[in-house]
């Protein structure tokens, strides 16, 4: 995630550091052994609310906020206001793929998310290669207390930090959780969010978790390596707007000096809160390797290969006609040479996407 002092709970955490939302990417690997069950798409439709790209919307967001998330829709979002269908929230707004929860007083902060969310969809959709079959519950929690027992957390986790992911943990079941995401003070002030790039890339990210244990359910852990799902789930990231720096840039450094981590030691990285970010970064720096190669259509055929064979050198070999110990020989020297080229993290990031 960002380069503001980070603290990061075991999976890519997200911290408040001086009113900046840092969205946290939980490894849903830890989560979604499962397939995840369909979750039944309401139809229900009350106050519609249209939100157009040029103009200002009425919900209780700041004019920086608002000037922000101009960059962020793309298209018209039009969304629903409803009394909540969960125990556990006041309200929701639906939307054409969406529902997120919420308490009213958190209103300005759900509406900046669902439109974050419907941006990131189709980017989502194209990269993974479908759809989704049901719509996708995010529950937005106002603190950590109220947080508590009702999603997954990491031992790390407290009351100062900033948390979510995707997962499929009861009493919610599937969707995205978060908690602590507002700014200090007024809930509805959003003028001190100052990096809306952290919900662009962090909904992004997490909606990325479930497109890929749905399209693709036999890649499980531990068969799995985590660099692969977590990896695209970076890619996912930078693709919709996040901050490219995260990650990157300390990939940038390890590489220059050390070479790319070998991809059977790379997991061993996400264990430790210290190489947590080099971990996310050098998973990403695969990814975008992967697809300068092939394009997201080589990676959508590395996944459909290892979706059906559950054979990790045999997807090498159908998507990028080498196996895997050739695969990572090239990368090595592919990496090495353009993070000696590069003198910072999104400068490395799209000399990669370029390729060697």
């Amino acid at each position: 995630m960002a380069p503001k002092n980070l603290q990061l709970v075991a999976i890519i955490a997200a911290v408040i550091i001086a009113g900046v939302l840092v969205l946290s990417t939980i490894n849903a690997n830890h989560y979604a052994m499962n397939q995840p069950t369909t979750t039944p798409i309401h139809n229900g439709s009350v106050n519609q609310t249209t939100v157009p790209t040029t103009s200002t919307q009425s919900a209780p967001a700041s004019t920086i906020a608002q000037t922000a998330l101009t960059t962020i829709v793309t298209n018209t979002v039009t969304y629903a206001t409803e009394a909540s269908d969960s125990p556990y929230f006041d309200t929701m707004y639906v939307s054409d793929h969406f529902k997120v929860y919420f308490r009213l007083a958190d209103q300005g902060m759900a509406n900046v998310l669902i439109q974050t969310l419907e941006h990131a969809y189709p980017i989502d959709s194209r990269i993974y290669g479908g759809d989704l079959p049901s719509k996708t519950d995010l529950y937005m929690f106002h603190t950590f207390y109220d947080a508590k027992g009702l999603m997954p957390m990491s031992s790390t986790a407290s009351p100062n930090s900033s948390g979510g992911g995707w997962s499929v943990d009861p009493p919610l079941g599937d969707g995205i959780k978060i908690y602590n995401t507002l700014p200090h003070g007024d809930p509805n002030n959003l003028s001190n969010v100052e990096n809306i790039d952290w919900y662009r890339g962090g909904m992004a990210h997490e909606l990325g978790h479930r497109f890929f244990y749905y399209l693709y359910p036999n890649i499980r852990a531990p068969v799995r390596p985590n660099w692969l799902d977590e990896g695209i789930a970076m890619y996912d990231w930078a693709e919709a707007g996040g901050d490219i720096e995260y990650g990157f840039g300390v990939a940038r450094e390890n590489i220059s000096i050390n070479g790319p981590v070998l991809l059977n030691s790379l997991d061993k990285l996400q264990e430790s809160s210290n190489t947590i970010e080099l971990f996310y970064g050098e998973a990403s720096t695969v990814i975008d390797y992967m697809v300068s190669r092939a394009g997201e259509r080589g990676l959508r055929e590395f996944l459909d290969t290892y979706n059906q064979t559950k054979n990790l050198n045999s997807s090498f070999v159908k998507a990028f006609g080498v196996n895997e110990t050739v695969f990572e020989t090239q990368y090595d020297n592919c990496t090495k040479k353009i993070s000696l080229e590069a003198s910072n993290g999104s400068g490395f990031y799209y000399l990669l996407k370029k390729g060697c």
